[in-house]
This record gives C-alpha cells, structure tokens and sequence, in this order.
C-alpha cells in the first residue's frame, strides 16, 4: 500500500474519532426546577453548571433585587427613626419625654381632644391651625403637649418648645452685648419653625416688648399658617387683663380666631 494511501485512511479514522468524541461529550438533557429544557448544548463540558431556566433566572435576580432594596429602606427608617429620637431628647424637657399615658391621673379626654386636632390639620378638614389647652396647674396640659409635638417630631417637622417664661428672656436680652445673639436665635426659631409648643403662655412678665414680640409671632405663624399648640393656667379673658389696652384684644382675638381651644 502506498505512502499517500496510507495516509488518507489514517486522516479518515481521525476525523472520525473527533465526530465520535463529539458525540460521546454533548451534554445530557437537564431541566430546570420549574420543568423547563434547559439550553445547555453550547456549553459543552460546563453544561451541569447550568441548573436555572433563563425565566427562572431573571426571576431570582428581581427578588434579590427587591430583598436589597427593602434592606436598605429598613435602614433608612432605622436611621430616621434614630434621628428623630435625638430631635426629641433635644426639643422636649425630659420631664414631658417620659410621660406615661397610661398614668391614672393622665387627662386622656384633654389628650384625644388634642389628637383629633392634629388629625384634622393633617388631613386638610379645616380646623384651625392653633391648638390652645386651657386650665389649672397640675391638670397635665404640658405631657398632653409633648406627645402631640412627638408625633410631629417623628413626621420628621422641624419644631421647637419654648416656655413663657424663655420667650420673655429672649424678648428682653436680644440686644445684650454678651447674650443677645442666643436670644434673637431664639425668637428666630420660634418665627421660623415649622410646628411650635408654646407652654404656659401668661407666665412671662408683660411689658411692652414682651407684648409686641409676642403679637409679631401671633400674625407671623397665622398669615404663614405655621401650626402651634399652647398651654396656659390663665383663660382668655384672664389674659386679656394682663395686657395692656392696646395690645389686649389684638393678641387674645388673634389665640381665640386661630385655635381650637379646650378648657379643663
């Protein structure tokens, strides 16, 4: 047999052993866990790594997805709601901070009245933007307050509580060489603050200046129509004979018009 023979046959049997071996290594038909045939063919000797339909895939991928997305916003709350705790440990006395409203002397009554004011301010029903609590010492007024501004706090607001009697500081030392900047911050904060806790209006010394800053945060938070809620030991009309002639109806008609006022 000659050499060129020889050598056809043996490129023949060569080629047929590739054809064999190819056949001999195509991958076996698998399917995924949902019944589908899985498209493995290409993948040669990787075909067992695929164990997931294209469908099924691209389903995993999207709930994974989602699982991540929820992680984070969890987060975020978490963070927020951190946040929004250090606001009220820094906003609110910590005698308020720990009010019980299961406490058997807790003025619940006086409480949902309060409520039912903020919800109908946040739902748009038209009740007026002032809150007014009105009666004795002792009554609980205050604790109602805070949990009232704690619920604005955790909205995420921007709120600030001043007493009276701090307000009547500010009004009197906002041009003091060593404590007028703190003061005019702080009559700026009242002005600028989205919600405001005013307690136990009636308590400061009135003077004129304390009366005309006083009357200026009145007209500024209702033409703004910023909401606040106050407290006061005195009614209206005990108000008004603090005040002065002139200054006396404009502010007490200014807190009844704006406040939807409850007396204990």
């Amino acid at each position: 047999m000659s050499t060129a023979r020889m050598n056809r046959i043996a490129s023949v049997g060569e080629m047929t052993s590739r054809i064999e071996s190819v056949f001999e290594n195509k991958p076996k038909q698998q399917f995924c866990s949902c019944g589908a045939l899985l498209d493995n063919e290409s993948l040669g000797r990787w075909a067992s790594l695929l164990t997931e339909c294209t469908s099924c895939i691209e389903k995993h991928r999207e709930a994974e997805a989602a699982r991540q997305l929820e992680e984070r916003e969890e987060r975020r709350k978490a963070l927020r709601k951190a946040k929004a705790h250090e606001r009220w440990k820094k906003v609110v006395p910590k005698k308020y901070r720990e009010t019980d409203p299961k406490h058997p002397n807790f003025p619940r009554g006086l409480d949902a009245f309060a409520q039912a004011w903020l919800a109908d301010v946040l739902d748009g029903e038209g009740s007026r933007v002032w809150c007014g609590l009105i009666g004795e010492s002792g009554k609980g007024k205050t604790r109602v307050m805070s949990r009232v501004m704690r619920q604005k706090i955790h909205s995420g607001e921007d709120c600030h509580w001043i007493n009276a009697t701090r307000f009547q500081w500010a009004c009197q030392y906002q041009f003091d060489d060593e404590r007028g900047a703190i003061a005019r911050k702080a009559l700026e904060r009242m002005l600028s603050c989205e919600f405001l806790a005013f307690d136990d209006l009636g308590k400061q010394k009135w003077n004129p200046t304390v009366e005309s800053h006083f009357y200026d945060l009145l007209e500024h938070r209702d033409s703004e129509c910023k909401q606040m809620i106050w407290t006061s030991n005195s009614t209206l009309e005990e108000l008004a004979l603090m005040l002065s002639k002139d200054r006396a109806k404009p502010i007490v008609g200014r807190l009844s018009e704006s406040s939807n006022i409850a007396e204990i």
